[in-house]
């Protein structure tokens, strides 16, 4: 815990200091952004499997039988998120590199993947750092290998999309759905950002909404009964124990940027909206998690673009955004300690 207290300092000290000369999305902000991000790509590389869920202890004993198999043969194992596994192939005969390697690998592609849209879309590079961290990202990617790396070419993909590159699109979106089958739910997103007629586009968010509140379950099992799959039919079973503090907690997130939302609207109604609608995805699906617990893997998918939204919504009232940014960042911040209290890291030299 005292690793990640210190890593908070830092980064508060960075972003206190953008903010108070009005940097927040300079060079220098550019800078602070891909250096936090770099700990951060250290702190995920030099994680122990001790510290993690039984996932990363599956993923060694795979990466270990790597050598043993060809790339066709390789393709040919298993029935479910293959490519992560070729990508885990390539890098091991390409690289020689142990396990750890490839934990860092996957890390540096995540991290800098969303640095790179926070980068495009946020207007406080910094502040959306802090908030990957803190917000549950950073957390599960040191244990959901496949997924990461399948959100990884999702967000590429979104912003390729945006780009108007639809060929890479359509390249980097076939791989997310190849390295973790979640990804599916991200087509929603691409929906989102196809529909412009703005009254349509919100009467879709409040469809969608309530029926995910009332036929949830019935379309998350039958969404898996689809895959056809083992592996992804586990993911059916009932919650145990699970409570709905993170999604109240996505809904005061949205509800307190509400107000500056409308300033956000006025000056980008067409990003505004996107990145508000993929934010309400997100808690959303998250509420499936109250009959399916591992339902939060979706609302992953599209967490970046909450990020991104709290902190554009902030930085439209020049005198009180630095009040309002840091009672966001203390609320996110006491939400991510006290959620992960019992958390301890364990480097792999330990």
């Amino acid at each position: 815990m005292l690793l990640y207290i210190s890593y908070v300092i830092i980064a508060l000290i960075f972003w206190f200091s953008l903010n108070n000369s009005g940097k927040e999305n300079s060079l220098s902000a550019k800078k602070a952004m891909y250096f936090l991000g770099a700990i951060l790509v250290t702190i995920a590389a030099c994680r122990s499997y001790k510290m993690c869920t039984v996932d990363i202890g599956v993923y060694i004993s795979d990466y270990e039988q790597l050598m043993y198999k060809s790339f066709s043969d390789y393709l040919q194992w298993g029935d479910e998120s293959q490519g992560a596994y070729a990508l885990s192939w390539l890098f091991y005969h390409l690289t020689g590199w142990s396990v750890q390697f490839w934990f860092a690998a996957v890390a540096l592609f995540y991290t800098f993947s969303l640095c790179y849209f926070f980068r495009k879309y946020s207007k406080d590079y910094v502040f959306c750092v802090i908030l990957f961290f803190a917000i549950g990202l950073f957390s599960f990617s040191l244990n959901g290998i496949k997924q990461t790396v399948s959100m990884s070419f999702a967000i590429l993909a979104w912003v390729k999309t945006d780009q108007r590159k639809y060929v890479w699109a359509v390249i980097l979106y076939i791989l997310a759905f190849w390295c973790h089958a979640a990804s599916s739910v991200f087509l929603l997103s691409f929906a989102l950002y196809f529909l412009r007629e703005t009254k349509i586009y919100y009467r879709l968010l409040i469809v969608f909404s309530i029926a995910v509140a009332f036929f949830g379950p019935i379309l998350w099992s039958e969404g898996i009964g689809l895959l056809n799959n083992e592996h992804y039919e586990s993911y059916t079973n009932e919650s145990l124990g699970y409570t709905a503090t993170t999604l109240i907690f996505y809904i005061v997130l949205l509800g307190s940027a509400i107000y500056y939302y409308k300033l956000y609207s006025s000056e980008n109604n067409n990003e505004s909206r996107i990145m508000y609608g993929n934010a309400i995805m997100a808690a959303v699906l998250n509420s499936l998690c109250v009959v399916f617990s591992t339902a939060f893997r979706l609302s992953y998918y599209f967490l970046p673009f909450m990020i991104v939204l709290l902190s554009n919504c902030s930085y439209q009232n020049k005198k009180s955004n630095m009040l309002f940014k840091a009672l966001m960042l203390a609320m996110i911040l006491f939400f991510f300690f006290y959620t992960g209290r019992d958390r301890v890291y364990i480097p792999f030299w330990e």
